[in-house]
């Protein structure tokens, strides 16, 4: 899944805006273990079904140096997505992508940064990934961006904070800093109330500011030099068919020393800036009087693929309508340095899951009532752009889809046997209800969001899904020990995303395999109903199925 403060530049650059909360507040199932015993026979037949050699095969071909990180839109990419639906055409599925095919092609442009950006300001020249790197906008080769350098603290305008970081100052025309984060003794609640970048950089643009260069960046789980990390790869978003640059804000983050570097070309303190405007004090100032931001990209144009395969239904009329399995096959691919990113946990692991389901249910003597369209999608990491896609150009009508039960995650289900389900969307609509009796009929408990603050709802591909009126639920497995969020904390800030995202000699796969069994019987439940999913009246994603998507 997408690290968050990828989205939050999107949020900032009005990409995802104006989100509804999602937060997931069900309470935990009780502890009542059934066990997969009590499931009717054609569901424990899907749940005891699933191969843990399929699982290995997927994950250990799709994270191999032959399929070079499965970037977006790269030869490795659409190698993967090949071997996907050849995998899938094995089980006798049915293409679900374009003109009888498997794949579905989207038309992406890509980005690179290259090393001779630059920002001067007098006798100071900041270099690319150390103090500096853009956020970058795949609609041009280069960004020429020259105005004198305003410092305006946090952004801050608000009485109950009793704070104008603007006063006396004006950004029309301006190369602007802004802080990042907040005072450290400042009250979280209290900020998030009436501060941060989210408020400050409309401000910011309304007012004609240039550009905005971000300085304090970065968090000690997520450092400047990680955000550096990935801002620096090549990046893709969706090609929007013309060569016309796109509208939006220069963005640009900056390491403190490389803020430092810019107040000291003007005899000027960043540190002591900053200090004052952590204290509240008046620390607003024109830095330097001219500055140059120079940003240089290497762009191509390309076309990527989402995987799209169908078992058709049983019934003469509910085969009309679908579920979907959703999961996204790309990953980093293979940096300039040539080191290859193998995402294995995030999300050749997901996928695989997704395989095994759809291998089971192929061989069930009797299909189920319902269509089961299964999804590996592309371009997840960079925005969820494949899902997207999909919601806007969907292969089945987006009112017949019951819903989507999607599997992304970071390996948490290969700590030990699967005990904790956790469902991302339950609280939203009978999928939750029905998720929690599945949990319990295979010896499992629902839990509740281990991580709330990191808002995960928004951040996978079920959220496409949820945005154009279909009931969605994102599945994550753990073991019964609290220990294991430790571990994956951990893991956030190692491996992820990073070329350390590879097989584990220590990976138990009796964990995966219990989660895509959770998953098997929840598809065939949902399948076999006699109605589709219904949105809670009270949630704010209650909407009809295909109202949300756009072309």
């Amino acid at each position: 899944m997408p690290r968050l403060p990828i989205l939050l530049v999107l949020a900032l650059i009005g990409c995802s805006s104006a989100q509804p909360s999602a937060s997931t507040t069900s309470a935990p199932a009780p502890a009542t273990t059934s066990g997969a015993s009590a499931l009717p026979a054609a569901e424990r037949a899907a749940f005891d079904g699933i191969s843990e050699q399929t699982l290995r095969s997927v994950v250990s071909t799709l994270s191999s140096r032959q399929m070079e990180g499965r970037g977006t839109a790269t030869p490795g990419g659409e190698r993967a997505a090949r071997w996907i639906a050849d995998r899938w055409r094995g089980f006798g599925l049915a293409p679900a992508g374009d003109s009888g095919s498997f794949l579905q092609g989207i038309r992406f442009v890509g980005a690179t940064a290259r090393q001779s950006s630059q920002i001067r300001a007098g006798a100071a020249q900041l270099a690319l990934g150390s103090d500096f790197v853009p956020y970058i906008n795949p609609s041009t080769d280069s960004l020429d961006i020259t105005g004198p350098v305003l410092f305006v603290s946090y952004g801050v305008k608000s009485p109950a904070l009793k704070r104008d970081d603007f006063a006396g100052v004006d950004p029309r025309g301006k190369i602007v800093v802004l802080l990042a984060g907040k005072p450290e003794a400042m009250d979280s609640a209290l900020w998030a109330q009436n501060a941060g970048v989210q408020r400050a950089i409309p401000v910011l643009l309304g007012g004609g500011a240039k550009a905005v260069l971000m300085a304090n960046v970065g968090t000690p789980l997520q450092t400047y030099e990680t955000i550096a990390g990935y801002l620096t790869r090549r990046r893709v978003t969706l090609d929007p068919g013309t060569t016309a640059p796109q509208s939006g804000p220069v963005l640009v983050f900056l390491s403190n020393e490389g803020a430092s570097k810019l107040w000291q070309a003007a005899g000027k303190d960043f540190a002591e800036s900053k200090r004052k405007a952590d204290a509240g004090e008046s620390a607003s100032i024109e830095v330097a009087p001219s500055a140059t931001v120079a940003l240089r990209f290497t762009r191509d144009r390309s076309v990527g693929s989402n995987v799209a395969g169908v078992l058709r239904g049983s019934d003469p009329v509910l085969a009309e309508q679908a579920v979907v399995y959703t999961a996204h096959y790309d990953a980093f691919g293979t940096g300039a340095d040539g080191r290859l990113y193998p995402g294995a946990a995030d999300n050749a692991l997901g996928v695989a899951m997704i395989t095994a389901v759809a291998e089971v249910m192929s061989k069930l003597p009797q299909r189920p009532r319902r269509s089961v369209i299964f999804l590996a999608v592309t371009g997840e990491e960079h925005g969820l752009f494949g899902a997207e896609y999909w919601a806007a150009h969907p292969t089945w009508p987006l009112a017949k889809i019951a819903g989507d039960i999607n599997l992304d995650g970071i390996g948490t289900e290969t700590y030990g046997p699967v005990e904790h389900v956790i469902g991302w969307g339950a609280e939203h609509s009978t999928l939750g209800p029905l998720l929690r009796r599945v949990a319990e009929e295979t010896g499992n408990e629902l839990a509740p969001d281990p991580f709330p603050e990191e808002n995960i709802f928004v951040r996978s591909d079920h959220y496409a899904m949820v945005k154009a009126g279909i009931p969605a639920l994102m599945l994550l497995g753990a073991p019964a020990d609290t220990a294991w969020r430790q571990r994956a904390k951990a893991w956030l800030s190692g491996p992820y995303h990073q070329p350390g995202d590879s097989i584990r000699t220590d990976w138990d796969w009796r964990g995966p395999r219990e989660l895509a069994g959770v998953s098997a019987v929840l598809g065939l439940r949902m399948a076999n109903a006699d109605s589709m999913p219904t949105w809670f009246p009270l949630s704010p994603f209650n909407k009809p199925r295909g109202a949300g998507a756009t072309p």
